[in-house]
């Protein structure tokens, strides 16, 4: 067998909740060299990388000049960094469009020839008029797809594990005495581990030719939101759950009035309501069919997010 030829790999976003696993990844073949593209200082040792084959260097996406030279001799560019959460339009608009297409333009100018960009399968719903990250996702897609890049376009469903972000918001909504619902939680859910994705972004950065394809991923359970809720009620307070179910309009159109103005303190926006209003299910594609025997199913998934929930409950299932 021959032996791997060697790559230079800039990556994005590799101090997030998915970049640190994927850089694990990445690190597991001895010939990549990876470059992190950081907004501050890090040693390469804090995400568990040998800094003999990784290099941070400290710049600001939106500013080409500063990160420049790193891109120098690049075989692929993967961009995980992003705004999400509780942001304004302004902050969306900046923070994933504009440093995209700065990205790509300076992928582009250093003979960058493959760009792997990480989407959200949000990009998916059929209406958007106030979900401004799922919009600023859809627009930075756009500034992919219309450069001459050799590009793929990775769209993740729910990604969870342990730590993640949207599994602590899942937790507050099922883990009162009732669970909170939009709607009547008859969408459909397919929540991927974060592990499992970093292996799949592996997949794609190992194609020969990414071939200006879009690949959706997500894990290999399909459920309604209503049951993802109820299972991870049960393994946090035991018992089956009583289901309160807020009316979806309601709740969203009040949010979207109060957003502008008590954005940080509020539990969820109006965009984040939108996975109760729409599928968040992804297209199988070759790379996600040769990996499904192995991926992380709903049980194991919500055990990772509740085992240190439950361990900070009583026996009675009140908070110790």
């Amino acid at each position: 067998m021959q032996p791997r030829a060697s790559q230079r790999l800039v990556v994005t976003g590799a101090t997030g909740f998915v970049g640190r696993r994927f850089v694990a990844e990445l690190a597991r073949e001895p010939s990549n060299e990876l470059v992190l593209l950081a907004r501050r200082p890090i040693d390469a040792s804090e995400l568990g990388l040998d800094s003999a084959r990784a290099t941070v260097v400290v710049c600001d996406l939106e500013r080409p000049e500063s990160y420049a030279k790193a891109l120098d001799g690049a075989t692929a560019l993967v961009h995980l960094a992003a705004r999400t959460g509780k942001a304004s339009p302004a902050a969306f608009e900046r923070d994933n469009v504009a440093t995209t297409r700065a990205l790509v333009d300076a992928a582009s100018r250093a003979g960058v020839a493959r760009f792997v960009h990480v989407s959200t399968i949000a990009v998916n719903y059929p209406e958007k008029r106030r979900y401004a990250y799922a919009r600023s996702k859809e627009s930075a897609e756009s500034a992919v797809r219309a450069s001459k890049l050799d590009w793929a376009i990775v769209r993740p469903t729910i990604v969870l594990g342990r730590g993640a972000p949207a599994g602590e918001a899942l937790k507050k909504l099922a883990g009162g005495g009732r669970v909170l619902i939009f709607g009547d939680g008859r969408v459909r859910v397919q929540p991927i581990d974060v592990d499992d994705l970093a292996k799949l972004l592996g997949d794609v950065l190992a194609l020969p030719k990414l071939g200006r394809a879009t690949f959706e991923f997500g894990g290999p359970d399909v459920v309604t939101f209503r049951e993802l809720l109820g299972r991870l009620h049960t393994r946090i307070r035991g018992g089956e759950p009583k289901f309160v179910e807020l009316p979806l309009g309601l709740a969203l159109g009040g949010t979207a009035l109060i957003e502008p103005f008590a954005r940080p303190v509020m539990p969820l926006t109006a965009g984040q309501l939108y996975a109760f209003a729409y599928d968040s299910l992804a297209k199988p594609n070759e790379l996600w069919s040769a990996r499904t025997a192995t991926l992380k199913g709903l049980d194991a998934l919500v055990a990772d997010l509740t085992t240190a929930a439950a361990n900070a409950l009583g026996a009675d299932g009140t908070r110790r």
